[in-house]
């Protein structure tokens, strides 16, 4: 569902059909593609490994991995692509460890162990929020965020094969997977993105007077009592949506 302006509940029906949807592009990866480290990537490549003893790494090859995204995306020096290989990567908003999206910092999951081959369906790459603070409507508790007010975020910061998970812990009012603001337009693609469970809202993507481009995901609003797949807010917001 994409919303504009005040909440819609979700109907069983949807839910069901958007939560069949979801479990099959679960099976299917959400897309991505691309073998090994020799796909599209710009800028300096820089790697992330869940397994990692500690973050202590420079990141830029496989054996000096960083452990956390979050610390790679804000440590990388744009140009550059981030690969991230498989694993349950678990963060937490109200601690401030979302992963902040930087202006030509691209993220790319769906490796292997050793960043040999790509595959986001058999290398599930999860972020996941894992707050349990109660979070607003307007900043809920989110797994990634992009904030244009500062340095603007253009299409050139591209998210890849990753799953996106809002938080579904006790405790959250409101919850998203991903949220943007104030003018941010990254390009989001081939991702399955699902809201969380928030008690009062959950947004798979919270869009406010921002212009993303949202393609060929798979995007479920999440299990609050008004869930939406895409919120989009303000004037000023012209996404792009397609494929998804």
């Amino acid at each position: 569902m994409i919303r504009r302006g005040n909440a819609i509940n979700t109907s069983t029906l949807a839910k069901l059909a958007t939560f069949v949807l979801f479990g099959l592009a679960t099976a299917c990866g959400g897309g991505g593609g691309g073998g090994g480290a020799t796909g599209p990537y710009t800028g300096t490549l820089y790697y992330v490994d869940g397994n990692m003893p500690n973050d202590n790494g420079n990141g830029l090859q496989p054996a000096t991995a960083r452990k956390f995204i979050h610390t790679a995306v804000a440590d990388a020096t744009p140009p550059a692509t981030i690969l991230v290989n498989a694993g349950d990567y678990r963060l937490s908003s109200a601690l401030g460890t979302q992963v902040k999206l930087k202006q030509d910092v691209s993220l790319y999951g769906g490796f292997n162990a050793d960043f040999s081959q790509r595959d986001p369906a058999t290398y599930i790459t999860t972020i996941e929020d894992r707050s349990t603070a109660a979070g607003d409507p307007v900043t809920p508790n989110r797994a990634m965020e992009g904030d244009g007010s500062s340095v603007a975020i253009t299409s050139s910061t591209i998210v890849d094969g990753f799953t996106i998970e809002g938080s579904t812990q006790a405790g959250p009012s409101f919850t998203a997977a991903i949220v943007l603001s104030n003018g941010a337009a990254p390009t989001i693609q081939n991702n399955i993105i699902h809201g969380g469970s928030g008690a009062n809202l959950s947004y798979g993507i919270r869009d406010a007077t921002s212009s993303p481009t949202i393609q060929n995901n798979t995007i479920h609003g999440g299990s609050g009592s008004s869930s939406h797949g895409i919120d989009n807010e303000g004037a000023g917001s012209s996404p792009t949506i397609q494929n998804n």
